[in-house]
């Protein structure tokens, strides 16, 4: 809903402003509220309850907005602290849900893809810390030696694309003042032309100038500016992490295929007869034969072929006379009047024949 145009314009768009604030925006020097959102009632049914959301949902079969997750009370599990302090909020909401989001975070943050909703090793593992008694630590130490969670031997600190730039910008002054094997003059200008590819080649060459002792959840994760990533990610983007560290040497990962349907099979191809094929009946020449010689004509069943123009500019009259007989039907001894007929619509041919070879 536009509320700044007030009057009968605040009648258009499905979801509207709630009370709620849930952060704050910096633009152009002004710091604004951001509000959580509500569906808009359709005023046009008669049920009060309905909105707007839910109807386009009803229509096109979708399972529609589930506004709790876009205003969640309590942790929203997509952008809480991964340390112990978001991991204790999420707890909090006692919501496995919740929970489960918040661990496939985690896994993404540690350069591996994260699992999905049905793996049973997810399952069991967010049930257990969904119930309390264990430390954020405890996560990390966990999974670390989950099979389920192995990382990418290619992946790579770059900038989270979830972190607001306000974020980003500070984490990449901070690297470019302490960073020891590289110096932020030496940035490409490829890498210049926005906050997240000049994070990628900050933050890639930082994270690997601190070693094999980083920790990519302390190391890379910058406040939330960085994300150690599976190049099965970065190197999807629109970009292939041109500006990432070591990435034009990687080879981007094909995307998934499904596999085939049980029920598709080859097409077989359709059985030829051997049999030789049937001609129609076809009247004898009579080219020699006398005037008054008379040969019934068998009724055509199929258009004949024209005659197809030489690419050449000779042209055989004589074979095209013959073919015009055969298509008008033109038998019999040649008499005057129909060597006529075909004098002139052989000339016609060959004026066509002539025109499409120029």
């Amino acid at each position: 809903v536009a509320y700044w145009k007030g009057g009968s314009e605040e009648d258009f768009g499905m979801f509207g402003l709630t009370k709620k604030t849930v952060a704050t925006m910096s633009y152009f020097g002004q710091t604004y509220p951001l509000f959580c959102l509500t569906k808009e009632v359709d005023k046009s049914s008669q049920d009060r309850a309905a909105t707007l959301p839910d109807a386009v949902a009803k229509v096109y079969g979708g399972a529609g907005v589930d506004v709790s997750v876009m205003c969640p009370s309590g942790a929203n599990p997509h952008n809480a602290s991964l340390d112990q302090a978001g991991y204790e909020a999420v707890l909090a909401s006692a919501d496995e849900a919740k929970m489960a989001a918040f661990v496939r975070r985690v896994v993404a943050h540690m350069g591996a893809n994260p699992p999905g909703a049905a793996d049973s090793g997810l399952g069991d593992f967010v049930r257990r810390f969904a119930g309390g008694g264990l430390k954020f630590a405890d996560m990390a130490s966990e999974l670390a030696a989950a099979e389920w969670a192995r990382p990418s031997a290619q992946a790579r600190c770059v900038a989270d694309r979830t972190a607001p730039p306000s974020l980003v910008g500070p984490a990449i002054g901070w690297i470019c003042g302490h960073a020891k094997s590289f110096s932020c003059e030496d940035i490409p200008e490829e890498c210049k032309g926005g906050v997240y590819p000049t994070a990628d080649y900050v933050l890639s060459r930082y994270y690997q100038e601190l070693g094999a002792g980083a920790n990519p959840l302390t190391d890379c994760y910058s406040q939330g500016a960085g994300v150690f990533e599976s190049p099965e990610t970065f190197l999807r983007r629109g970009d292939f992490g041109k500006c990432v560290q070591g990435a034009r040497d990687m080879v981007p990962p094909p995307p998934p295929t499904p596999a085939p349907s049980a029920s598709t099979a080859a097409p077989q191809a359709p059985e030829q007869s051997t049999a030789a094929p049937t001609l129609p009946p076809h009247r004898s020449s009579t080219r020699g034969a006398t005037a008054g010689a008379s040969t019934a004509r068998p009724l055509r069943t199929t258009r004949p072929e024209a005659p197809r123009p030489s690419t050449s500019r000779a042209y055989d009259i004589s074979s095209s006379a013959q073919q015009i007989e055969d298509v008008w039907g033109v038998s019999g001894a040649p008499s005057e009047p129909r060597m006529a007929v075909v004098a002139v619509v052989a000339a016609a041919v060959v004026a066509g024949a002539w025109g499409a070879s120029c």
